[in-house]
């Protein structure tokens, strides 16, 4: 015998008679992992959705191992949206429910959130290891992500006190942004200013030599709220200032609200990188005990 619960979510939103008024429009939204954070994967995962006036959306982003989805869905009566799909050629799985609520109402209901709590499950490598692997995506990833979704208020629109740039950044400074990075192959945490221009690209300060890292490219698109960049990632071997190595590394997101009253006033999302570990018990080389893994960390982006 199989014993389950099973719950349905009826549409009953129509774009001519009864549209999904308060529920619709343009929103993005965080992916968050939520509990023992040091045994977990860093970075956040993103999504972008447009709620139509029928109530339907697409659920459409990338977790932070560089996976993408896209999951189609429908708002019901009550303000919730099932979300879910199979991941991984079905062996992971990312679901939930996202709840919509608004608080100041009308007119247009652009503080509309939606939140929720979604299963992710990601499988582990098949092969067993020879030493301790301290990547957390060698092993089964089996977690709760946090949404945190909100209308998105395009810069210029003067929605909720918009100004000209992206995350209601100040203007007339020498930097109006502060970032950080986590994580990933990196030794430490980086953190630095930089200054947001009006054209929605990103000037950062003169790169010092010696330094692990050299931002060379941030750049937000303001119709959806995502951004994306790169930066120079310096190897030393203990003595500075040559490298022994270097390499470029991307990194996306995604603008999020906290409070739904307000601008947008961060970004959040993941850097990207990949590492291949030989599982051989010896040195003889085996290919097909070669394995490659995504190495994450997290980008955090606020406004000063």
């Amino acid at each position: 015998n199989v014993v389950g619960e099973f719950y349905g979510f009826h549409k009953v939103w129509a774009a001519g008679t009864h549209p999904a008024t308060a529920h619709a429009g343009a929103y993005t939204a965080e992916l968050a992992f939520s509990g023992d954070l040091s045994a977990l994967p860093k970075g956040s995962g993103y999504a972008t959705f447009t709620v139509l006036a029928d109530g339907s959306f697409t659920f459409a982003g990338k977790l932070p191992d560089g996976s993408a989805f896209a999951i189609p869905s429908f708002v019901d009566a009550t303000g919730a949206a099932w979300v879910g799909t199979r991941l991984y050629a079905g062996k992971g799985v990312l679901e939930g429910t996202l709840v919509f609520a608004s608080v100041l109402g009308n007119p247009h209901y652009l503080d509309t959130q939606a939140v929720g709590d979604f299963h992710y499950i990601r499988p582990g490598s098949s092969f067993l290891p020879v030493e301790t692997v301290d990547n957390p995506w060698f092993y089964s990833v089996n977690t709760t992500l946090h949404v945190t979704g909100a209308r998105y208020l395009p810069p210029g629109s003067g929605l909720l006190g918009c100004g000209s740039l992206m995350m209601n950044a100040s203007t007339g400074l020498t930097s109006n942004l502060s970032y950080t990075l986590t994580g990933g192959d990196l030794l430490v945490q980086v953190n630095s200013d930089a200054l947001l221009k009006a054209d929605h690209t990103v000037t950062f300060p003169a790169y010092v030599s010696g330094d692990e890292i050299k931002p060379t490219r941030l750049v937000f698109t303001a119709a959806n709220g995502l951004f994306s960049g790169a930066f120079t990632h310096y190897v030393y071997d203990g003595v500075k200032p040559a490298p022994v190595s270097s390499h470029s590394t991307p990194f996306q997101g995604v603008l999020v609200r906290d409070d739904a009253a307000l601008p947008q006033g961060r970004a959040a999302g993941y850097h990207l990188t990949t590492q291949t570990l030989n599982l051989h018990p010896d040195s003889t080389p085996n290919n097909s005990l070669k394995v490659t893994l995504p190495v994450s960390g997290g980008v955090a982006i606020g406004v000063k």
